[in-house]
């Protein structure tokens, strides 16, 4: 993915319009702690790589490396149900 894809433009519409404790969620689904680091999120590594094209399936993330493998959806709506999903069962 590039910052101009249509679907990593999209995920950050949603996150920005997430609550605080929202975003923490998605910070722990994403690298596997709800708490930036020390040095601020600025000097975190992270990562969204295209996972496979429009599907059913739900975004991951591998924690130990924070890369958030995310499918190219068809629709922003669609991406907002699926992140709904992960981060209410994170």
């Amino acid at each position: 993915y590039s910052a101009s894809t249509q679907v990593i433009k999209w995920l950050w519409e949603i996150v920005e319009s997430y609550d605080h404790e929202k975003k923490k969620s998605f910070l722990f689904f994403v690298t596997g702690t709800d708490r930036a680091p020390i040095m601020g999120l600025s000097s975190c590594k992270f990562v969204v790589e295209r996972h496979c094209a429009d599907s059913d399936i739900l975004p991951t993330a591998r924690t130990c490396s924070s890369v958030l493998l995310l499918p190219e959806y068809s629709s922003k709506s669609k991406l907002e149900k699926k992140l709904e999903l992960v981060l209410q069962y994170k």
